[in-house]
């Protein structure tokens, strides 16, 4: 199919608040996603994070997922990062330029696993019972921040089919479904197809790095793209107010396909 996915550059993300806390043992997190390239052995890029919280360590993104693209002495096109305060996973199959991957997550009773293609690239024993993703900060593709860290400006990191599960799919699930699901599928918390997007203004924390709820509040232009299980709030693109004061935030009217070659 055709479709305005959002194309991400240096220093926007996506964010993708919740309606509620979201708080499982057992959850998954997929996506569809196409770079046009990777990044060498050098700083990490990030495919998608999202905010965790445990009454023991509080709240950070080692609580719910980093899950990153590359880092020192690790080509750019390798996943890893750190995923339910486990240690550090990285793969060693890595992704191509200019297809798309399904990329997915899935926590089953303590133990994580990475998944590309429907396949299994590595798991990790976790570090906490649960997670609980928070509301306010959501998901966030393409960077840790608004600065969308490390992204060159000629890089494309595109995205698609987002979801996020209360339960743990199955290897064959991932595979069956990487296109699409019923949107009143049972135990799916969030899904954003980026199939299309309206235009508006929204408020974001105007600190690069806050994403407290009580931050100091900016307004700017954005993009948004609608939740279809219609249970949390609208996607919308963010960017860093110092780098990108304006302009595109990325690159839109350019329909691509979604699928493999």
């Amino acid at each position: 199919p055709m479709a305005d996915v959002p194309q991400f550059q240096k220093y926007c993300i996506l964010q993708m608040p919740l309606a509620q806390d979201y708080e499982s043992e057992d959850w998954t997190f997929e996506t569809l996603f196409n770079a046009n390239k990777f990044t060498g052995k050098s700083s990490p890029t990030w495919l998608a994070t999202a905010m965790g919280y445990n009454t023991a360590g509080g709240s950070g993104i080692a609580n719910g997922f980093m899950l990153r693209l590359g880092d020192a002495n690790v080509m750019g096109n390798i996943l890893n990062g750190r995923i339910q305060f486990a240690g550090k996973g990285t793969a060693t199959t890595g992704l191509q330029a200019g297809i798309w991957h399904h990329v997915a997550i899935v926590s089953s009773k303590k133990t994580v696993t990475v998944y590309l293609d429907g396949s299994p690239l590595y798991s990790i024993a976790a570090g906490l019972d649960k997670v609980k993703f928070v509301a306010e900060q959501g998901l966030r593709l393409a960077g840790e921040d608004r600065t969308g860290t490390n992204i060159s400006t000629t890089t494309r990191y595109r995205y698609s089919q987002v979801r996020l599960w209360g339960e743990a799919r199955t290897a064959e699930q991932l595979k069956n479904n990487m296109y699409g699901v019923p949107e009143d599928s049972p135990n799916l918390w969030g899904y954003w197809k980026l199939d299309n997007y309206t235009t508006g203004k929204t408020n974001v924390n105007k600190g690069d790095k806050d994403l407290t709820v009580d931050g100091e509040k900016m307004e700017i232009d954005t993009y948004f793209f609608k939740d279809y299980t219609g249970k949390n709030p609208d996607a919308f693109v963010d960017r860093n107010p110092t780098y990108n004061s304006g302009g595109l935030l990325f690159d839109t009217n350019k329909r691509i396909e979604i699928g493999y070659p």
